[in-house]
């Protein structure tokens, strides 16, 4: 998986507290408690090899960033924080299966970028056994 905060000065990939944050907000499905977690001018880029149409969110603010966030990763997930590209991700799991992974951008404790792969080609490595 690639970034690029290119045009955003100061963003980083966020600390593992605020990624873990994140991950139990969506795993709680809490979208008000997500939405506290994203900066104003949040940006959600989905990558889902097609399937979901679009590659970046057209959602404006926190809370309409946060539903989209929920919507893109679906219910039930399980997640779990992972080294990913020498930051800390997570990884979304359903049915033992690999089917999203997720890295964030962020600063002064509200994340900046959400990073998500659904691309079921993309996460085929994660699932590939031993």
């Amino acid at each position: 998986m690639r970034r690029s905060s290119k045009g955003r000065a100061g963003h980083e990939p966020a600390n593992p507290a605020l990624v873990a944050a994140f991950g139990s907000a969506c795993s709680s499905a809490d979208h008000g408690r997500l939405a506290d977690l994203l900066s104003d001018d949040v940006r959600v880029v989905v990558d889902s090899g097609g399937e979901l149409g679009g590659t970046a969110s057209a959602a404006r603010g926190p809370a309409d960033a946060a539903r989209a966030i929920g919507t893109a990763l679906g219910a039930p997930l399980e997640l779990a924080l992972h080294s990913i590209n020498g930051s800390t991700g997570l990884v979304g799991r359903r049915n033992g299966d690999v089917v999203a992974v997720i890295l964030l951008d962020g600063h002064d404790g509200r994340v900046d970028t959400v990073w998500i792969v659904l691309a079921a080609d993309k996460l085929a490595h994660w699932n590939r056994s031993g």
